[in-house]
């Protein structure tokens, strides 16, 4: 979406099509392997692998979605302003984070990075509210056009969904040992508890990606 490349494009469109053919793989042999006889360990294992493993295709969806998107931008030679540019650059900085944090906590099993998803989720929330309510000035300026608009935001909705994605996975793998998967409940609390852990983390990720 900066430096197009259509072959890069290419193989991450292609890589969705993997990811759908293994989901149903893996959630097939996951369904079975829930009627056998399992230990604590591998039983949570195989919890938290069927509730994560829809969330990461979906990933793959969006990462898709940003492929032909910046196809498009391409073919249709949309250039964001520079502005715009900038903002977009951070929102793409703080998705690269959350991505990288979700996928070790998950792999790790490491339930102090899965708490850092969140207070980032929240963070790139906010920071995309800013750059869409940035973009609408600079549209109702008339320092770039609707065409322009249209891309912009889709870019920016596919990132949301990303982190929203990212959030389901680390609170399954914080929420693993209970087997206890329900997230809206357990983010609630969190975030109304003023947990002091949830507080420093998203203050510092607000400055860290602070749009101007």
């Amino acid at each position: 979406i900066t430096n197009y490349d259509a072959a890069l494009a290419e193989k991450i469109i292609a890589k969705e099509d993997e990811l759908d053919f293994y989901e149903d793989k893996l959630g097939t042999y996951l369904i079975k392997l829930s009627g056998c006889d399992l230990t604590d360990a591998n039983s949570k294992e195989v919890s938290v692998m069927q509730h994560c493993i829809g969330n990461i295709e979906r990933t793959g969806d969006h990462a898709a979605n940003i492929g032909y998107i910046a196809r498009e931008k391409k073919e249709k030679g949309i250039v964001f302003s520079e502005e715009g540019e900038k903002a977009k650059q951070i929102v793409v900085a703080a998705i690269k984070e959350i991505l990288q944090n979700t996928m070790q906590s998950l792999c790790d099993d490491n339930i102090t990075l899965a708490k850092l998803v969140e207070p980032l989720e929240q963070v790139i929330d906010k920071i995309i509210e800013q750059a869409r309510d940035k973009h609408l000035e600079r549209l109702e300026a008339g320092k770039c056009t609707i065409k322009d608009g249209f891309v912009y935001n889709d870019i920016l909705s596919d990132f949301e969904r990303v982190s929203d994605h990212c959030s389901n996975i680390a609170v399954c793998v914080i929420r693993a040992e209970s087997f206890d998967f329900e997230t809206h409940g357990y983010l609630s609390d969190m975030k109304k508890s003023g947990h002091a852990d949830y507080e420093a983390a998203y203050n510092m990720y607000l400055e860290k990606y602070k749009i101007a």
